[in-house]
């Protein structure tokens, strides 16, 4: 059973897998922080989840760009209902590519 005070952070959640993922966990009551370069793919998985037990919030993020990332999840913890900065204790990443911040 999923715990509905858990937030997961999913990034290249646009399409795919992790599109599909961010609306699993969603219908089963998570919040969602959701992330991809592209703003309208992730309004429409927003869209798509409105009648689901949990919610998704959208972050636009380019993940290649070190920091963008951190503004990002700087974002999340300002913007976000405390209740999901509380319980954020998983980030997935679900891009197409590998990228090195070293």
């Amino acid at each position: 059973m999923l715990d509905i005070n858990k937030c997961i952070w999913i990034t290249g959640a646009s399409t795919g897998i992790g599109k599909s993922l961010a609306l699993k966990l969603a219908k089963e009551g998570f919040v969602v922080a959701v992330s991809a370069r592209s703003i309208k793919n992730l309004n429409i998985l927003k869209k798509e989840s409105k009648s689901f037990k949990g919610s998704i919030y959208i972050f636009p993020l380019d993940i290649s760009i070190k920091n963008q990332v951190i503004s990002i999840f700087n974002k999340i913890e300002k913007t976000a209902p405390k209740r999901i900065i509380k319980s954020l204790r998983t980030i997935i990443t679900t891009i197409g590519h590998s990228i090195k911040f070293l």
